[in-house]
């Protein structure tokens, strides 16, 4: 009670020192030195006023409480009542036996503030139109690697077009292709090696069976496609192979798979370098076969008639 009755002596001291002085300079300056002279004292004796931007730090029993209204809400929805959602949490834990009323509806306030303002963050996320990139699509559902089977397909990154048997990497959901190599990176799996070469043996076979077509110069460019996919499996290393395998595989696992791609393309450069010699062999043969035509077909030149005498 003195202090209470002491600071209360000083506050009326400051307010009434400029009135009890005449109405000249010394007015104002009295009102200065009186404040700067009281407000110390009452600062001292009252103590200085607490900060309001100053928020304490929640508990974790707030914590939970926070949490266990923001299950309640879920389950019982916005519209639910504090009563109703207080039960609701009672129920959920004994821990929360005690929470007053009270103490629920200020924190349940505060929870519900914080609910709506993620809603309405999420509706606004939602309502931005979706873009696609080379890294995933519109949808954002992850791209798969394909080869393509046709010459239409189109990548939505560059717009360029690319021809059958390219791969490329798409969400058939959303309907989102990028290219390989120029858009997306280009990475290649061991199953996505073994595809590759059944497809240029499946190609040698077809070329090897063929007839009325220019063989070699098919087989060429088969030949091609066989020696730029044994450079790319020489320039990868087993720790990729092992890093991007579909099925979980061990680097000397990797390594193993990656020597028995070596040998079988290996094999099939043998068998098509076995193919061109079959090819010359019968070239030659069909011009040696030519060359011993000839000559039977040859006309004898007719005899001339003697001249007249």
């Amino acid at each position: 009670w003195l202090k209470i009755f002491f600071t209360q002596s000083l506050c009326v001291q400051f307010l009434l020192a400029p009135w009890s002085r005449s109405r000249s300079g010394s007015c104002l300056r009295s009102s200065v030195g009186s404040y700067f002279c009281v407000c110390p004292s009452i600062v001292a004796i009252v103590g200085p006023r607490p900060r309001e931007d100053m928020a304490e730090a929640p508990t974790p029993e707030m914590l939970a409480l926070e949490s266990a209204i923001r299950r309640a809400l879920i389950a019982e929805g916005l519209e639910a009542g504090p009563k109703a959602l207080l039960a609701s949490v009672q129920a959920e834990s004994d821990e929360f036996s005690g929470v007053s009323i009270h103490k629920f509806k200020k924190v349940l306030t505060k929870v519900k503030a914080v609910v709506m303002a993620e809603i309405e963050a999420a509706i606004i996320e939602a309502a931005k139109p979706k873009v696609g990139s080379k890294e995933n699509c519109p949808g954002r559902h992850g791209l798969n690697r394909f080869i393509t089977n046709h010459s239409s397909y189109c990548c939505d990154t560059c717009r360029c077009y690319l021809p059958e048997g390219a791969p490329m990497w798409g969400c058939r959901e959303c309907d989102w292709d990028v290219c390989e190599g120029r858009c997306h990176p280009d990475t290649w799996t061991l199953a996505d090696f073994k595809s590759k070469l059944a497809r240029l043996e499946s190609q040698v076979d077809e070329v090897k069976a063929a007839e009325n077509i220019d063989k070699k110069t098919k087989l060429a460019l088969v030949e091609t496609d066989v020696k730029q996919l044994e450079k790319r499996v020489d320039n990868t290393n087993a720790q990729d192979l092992a890093a991007h395998s579909i099925t979980k595989l061990t680097e000397d696992e990797a390594r193993e798979e990656k020597r028995g791609l070596v040998k079988a393309i290996g094999e099939l450069l043998l068998r098509i370098d076995t193919i061109f010699d079959d090819i010359k062999a019968g070239q030659m043969d069909s011009a040696a076969a030519t060359e011993e035509k000839a000559p039977n077909n040859e006309k004898t030149p007719a005899t001339e008639s003697p001249e007249p005498n």
